[in-house]
């Protein structure tokens, strides 16, 4: 989001650039206040909706808080990869939990910390749900057909990496952290409620991938199936960043108040990244 409109190879950000120092309030704006770009819905909406008034959704804004690791030494120790594709040097065993919340705890206090329901950690970047298919075999037909440009800073590595659900995707998609149920996000993600729900103890439901293949029944009007991926032009575009409503199909389910922590992590050829912490609390309302 810091970067010129539309300059990176997945397409964002799709709006001007925002500063660094201003990422995390542009995401508590986005996630907790109506306006054009998120046209005129919530997160907290959502969760009113669904519990009949009972349980909203407040983020706070924290960060950002720079993490020591490039991205990708988070992204690739991550499901599928498991470090594969890791740059001759690196490590690849990173977790962004163990860096930054540390951090955020020491900014902001253990008191403090301790009256929040959740932590969203929101990561500069994509979640690895938002593109591992876009830019893998939807982009190139054979592993050997992914270009330099999609590959990785070593030169002695191949430009494609085993996926999660495939055979494989490129190493710039694959290098990306996937969305968890620790609440932690790329800038693409639409899969916030999705993440939240996982907290409550509720598995996913969105795997056709296995074999034997089958349909996934509940596709996009499942919270915890295809529902949570979409962008603001359906499911396919989910890469975008910050644009389209963070309000999608879901399920129903309890809200938190959770902290926003924006850590991005350092991308594979930029500096050290930082994120933003998002803490969410819920509050219980008295329905009408």
């Amino acid at each position: 989001m810091t970067m010129p409109k539309k300059s990176d190879p997945f397409g964002n950000p799709q709006i001007d650039p925002v500063s660094r120092d201003d990422i995390p309030g542009f995401y508590a704006d986005f996630y907790n206040k109506p306006s054009a770009l998120n046209h005129g819905h919530t997160v907290n909406e959502y969760w009113m909706e669904q519990t009949g008034g009972r349980i909203g959704v407040e983020f706070v804004a924290f960060g950002p808080y720079r993490a020591p690791r490039p991205s990708y030494e988070y992204g690739l120790n991550d499901i599928g990869q498991e470090r594969e594709g890791c740059p001759s040097g690196h490590t690849c065993d990173g977790s962004i939990e163990k860096d930054i919340d540390p951090v955020w705890k020491q900014d902001v206090g253990a008191d403090e910390a301790k009256t929040f329901d959740r932590a969203m950690r929101i990561y500069a970047g994509y979640d690895e749900t938002s593109v591992w298919q876009e830019f893998g075999e939807m982009k190139f037909q054979t592993p050997q057909d992914v270009p330099d440009e999609w590959g990785p800073p070593d030169p002695d590595l191949p430009n494609a990496v085993r996926s999660r659900y495939t055979g494989f995707t490129s190493w710039k998609a694959g290098s990306q952290l996937w969305g968890n149920s620790g609440i932690g996000q790329g800038e693409s993600s639409g899969t916030i409620t999705h993440e939240i729900t996982h907290t409550f103890g509720i598995g996913d439901n969105n795997n056709p991938y296995v074999e034997p293949y089958h349909r996934a029944g509940t596709g996009p009007f499942d919270v915890l199936d295809r529902g949570s991926f979409n962008g603001p032009g359906g499911p396919r575009t989910g890469m975008r960043t910050s644009t389209g409503s963070p309000r999608r199909p879901r399920e129903r389910g309890g809200g938190p108040r959770c902290p926003m922590l924006w850590p991005p992590p350092r991308s594979a050829n930029a500096p050290r990244s930082t994120s933003p912490w998002l803490p969410a609390r819920a509050r219980r309302t008295t329905p009408r």
